[in-house]
């Protein structure tokens, strides 16, 4: 199925920082493999999940309240903001706190279910949807929903690479007329 999905750059750096912690089987997809590989401190606390950096000691606190498939990818969208942000969120503009948020949910996708390791399981045979959503939630430890926004991701992403290599033309200057027409 993901011989023709392409990566990202964003998607390629989060799927090369995972590599260079040794981060490359489903069954390390845990909290406390990441917060010893990336050095976070984890509190549960009955409060909203949040990251906090003070003086170069990072910590996450993760809502005790949440199941521990919720609370996995509340960790993952933490530890973006951790590695990739700078700043307190309540102190900015709306529009850079929406591209914040919105990377940290690509980030808790692409770290959740990591197209190398999606590479290396065995799909189901049938290659049905219901099937898929199942073995990812089982072998990645993540929500249904997290499953389902990612394989819609992916399908999208592949019918987006064999529409572009439908159109491939011998010269510029159709290319150029065919995608005029087509935006």
């Amino acid at each position: 199925m993901l011989k023709y999905y392409y990566l990202t750059p964003f998607e390629q750096y989060v799927d090369n920082l995972l590599f260079s912690v040794g981060v490359n089987r489903p069954d390390q997809l845990k909290i406390d493999v990441f917060a010893l590989k990336f050095d976070v401190w984890v509190h549960y606390l009955d409060m909203g999940s949040r990251a906090i950096e003070r003086n170069g000691l990072k910590s996450i606190v993760i809502d005790s309240r949440l199941g521990p498939r919720e609370q996995w990818e509340d960790f993952l969208h933490e530890l973006c903001h951790l590695l990739r942000h700078a700043g307190n969120q309540i102190c900015m503009k709306k529009s850079f706190r929406e591209k914040q948020e919105a990377e940290a949910k690509l980030f808790t996708m692409y770290a959740g279910l990591p197209i190398s390791m999606l590479r290396q399981i065995e799909w189901p045979k049938s290659n049905s949807d219901s099937e898929i959503l199942e073995l990812w939630t089982e072998k990645f430890g993540i929500t249904f929903r997290l499953a389902a926004d990612r394989l819609q991701q992916i399908k999208r992403r592949i019918h987006s690479s064999l529409f572009q290599n439908s159109f491939k033309l011998r010269d510029w200057n159709k290319t150029v007329f065919h995608q005029e027409m087509i935006w």
